[in-house]
Formats: C-alpha cells, sequence, structure tokens
C-alpha cells in the first residue's frame, strides 16, 4: 500500500480564492487606524499576556502607543521574525489533588518545550515563572 501524497489530497478540495483587491489588502502596510481599531476590539477581562500587562491598560493608553506598536509590528513584518515576547504564551498547570508539582518538571516534558513561559504558584501563595529553555535543559524561575 502506497501512502498519499498529502498535496494530492489538498489538489481536489475546492477551496474559495481571494479576489485581487482582498490579497493587496493583506500585502498592503498596517496602518494606524487598523491598529488603534484592534486594540479598541479587545475585550477586556482577559488574562495578561506575558508581559504581565493587562488589556485594560493597553486600551487606557491606546492613542499614545498606537505609534509604537505599528513600528513593532512593521519590523516584524520586514524581519519575518517576532519577538521574542511575542511567541511568548503563559501556560497555567493546575495539578491534580495528590499529585507533586515536581512532576510537571520531568526531563522529557522540558525536551519538548521551548520558548514558553509557565506561571506557578508557590508554596507561600505567591507566583513564579518557570521558563524553559531547552538548549541548555534547565528551568529558570523567578518571581512575577
Amino acid at each position: 500500500m502506497t501512502e498519499a501524497d498529502p498535496t494530492d489530497l489538498l489538489r481536489d478540495i475546492p477551496l474559495p480564492e481571494l479576489s485581487v483587491e482582498e490579497r493587496n489588502g493583506l500585502d498592503a502596510e498596517l496602518s494606524e487606524e487598523e491598529v488603534t481599531e484592534a486594540l479598541r476590539e479587545l475585550q477586556l477581562g482577559k488574562a495578561a499576556g506575558p508581559n504581565g500587562l493587562p488589556i485594560e491598560l493597553f486600551k487606557c493608553v491606546g492613542s499614545r502607543v498606537v505609534k509604537h506598536m505599528l513600528a513593532m509590528f512593521r519590523e516584524a513584518r520586514e524581519v519575518g521574525v517576532l519577538q521574542l515576547d511575542q511567541r511568548t504564551a503563559p501556560i497555567v498547570l493546575i495539578c491534580k489533588k495528590g499529585k507533586p508539582l515536581e512532576m510537571w518538571f520531568k526531563k522529557d516534558l522540558m525536551l519538548r518545550l521551548h520558548e514558553f513561559c509557565f506561571w506557578l504558584p508557590t508554596v507561600d501563595g505567591s507566583d513564579s515563572v518557570v521558563e524553559f529553555d531547552c538548549s541548555e535543559v534547565e528551568i529558570y524561575c523567578y518571581d512575577r
């Protein structure tokens, strides 16, 4: 039995095509208006990102940071890579009752993770950030 080539499978699926106008819109430079609109549409009450800044802050100072955000987005598009903090996502680990927290720090788990931050509750109730750097296979902890 031969394996099917995935590209052959996709060729048979009728996918919608973008018009020239839609393609040009996607290729166009990002504008201040688009960044402002995106900030306006952010939902309040959501968890803060890896930088710890809540959405409410961005909504309050939005008009003052739009130009800086626009420059950052344009640079990322030009370079083709997002900055590390834009590629990092917080993941909350919820330990089951009776299972020790240390079980999360197994070497095989660390090897599968790359550039992730974990927000972990500590014994004293404060939060810590744990970053996995798989090139070193070490855990770095610091208070948030």
